[in-house]
């Protein structure tokens, strides 16, 4: 900006002083979150929307760190969300779990999380969300829904890409809240009829499509902090010494869960060859009585 600009603007106190206001931290506008109503349940009608932006898949996955030591909370993103990249953490948790102190490495192992474009087709909380595209942060509960429906377990049910905008299906969200607990369920969630996203136009179905979010901006390098980093603040936190010169690096395989080998299938909506391979790797996930991650973070910071 010039001086003379500058000069011309005049006061900025009342913007200065609005800003005073705002609540700290980063707030991603592309990001939907159901809510819950007065009743503790919650619902909405989405659906997902197919793989843009060059991404070889509909989704992205990223871990999590987050967990609690005397009163202080430890929240970071974990590095081996990115190939080839290790994370000082999990190497804790490998030594904690073959010195059998496995529930204390289950609190602190890394939990995962998927990126998703969805359109939001009804949002009886906040209505006017309908019609919009946004990302859709969901843990492996939500994720289980997806795949049940790409390989169901059950013969007589036909297998279908629900991302697909002509033969995919809306995704029926309903949540209540787990008797006795904080956390959500979406065990009466489900898939609907399959067909055309919302009966639109193909003029209408490009618009939705071409204003799809780039979901690699979920698991870019920048988004991830280094191994040192990681591990002085984890040592800060923990009271362990900072693994800063180790070369020697453990990968988490101590909680890899099980390859997903179901036998392919053939249908009239085939699923992406990349996405079978993306589904026959499946990696750790979350323990299933875990809440959703995005509720799970919002509890977390609001307890910092």
């Amino acid at each position: 900006m010039s001086f003379d600009a500058l000069e011309a603007q005049g006061s900025l106190l009342d913007k200065l002083t609005a800003s005073l206001d705002t609540k700290s931290g980063y707030t991603d506008e592309k990001l939907w979150k159901p809510k819950l109503g007065k009743n503790q349940t919650g619902s909405a009608v989405i659906r997902f929307l197919p793989r843009s932006h060059n991404n070889p898949l509909p989704w992205v996955k990223r871990y999590q760190h987050a967990f609690k030591v005397n009163d202080r909370w430890f929240i970071e993103e974990c590095p081996t969300s990115l190939e080839g990249r290790n994370c000082p953490v999990c190497e804790a948790n490998t030594e904690l779990w073959k010195n059998n102190e496995k529930s204390l490495a289950s609190v602190r192992k890394r939990k995962l999380k998927y990126y998703s474009n969805i359109y939001v087709i009804s949002d009886p909380l906040h209505p006017e969300n309908e019609g919009k595209v946004f990302v859709y942060q969901y843990g492996p509960m939500i994720f289980e829904k997806i795949t049940d429906a790409m390989k169901p377990k059950f013969t007589d049910i036909e297998a279908i890409d629900p991302t697909d905008i002509w033969k995919g299906a809306d995704f029926h969200l309903r949540i209540n809240i787990r008797s006795g607990t904080k956390f959500w369920e979406y065990d009466n969630s489900s898939f609907g009829a399959t067909g055309i996203l919302g009966n639109y136009t193909r003029d209408q179905l490009k618009s939705i499509y071409e204003n799809q979010h780039d979901l690699s901006e979920y698991v870019k390098p920048e988004v991830f902090k280094s191994y040192e980093e990681i591990s002085r603040k984890f040592a800060e936190i923990t009271g362990s010494r900072p693994n800063v010169d180790e070369e020697v690096r453990y990968e988490e395989s101590s909680f890899s869960a099980p390859d997903f080998n179901a036998p392919d299938i053939t249908h009239s909506a085939p699923v992406p060859q990349q996405m079978k391979e993306e589904l026959n790797n499946l990696t750790a996930t979350a323990p299933t009585n875990s809440q959703d991650n995005h509720v799970y973070f919002d509890e977390l910071m609001n307890d910092l």
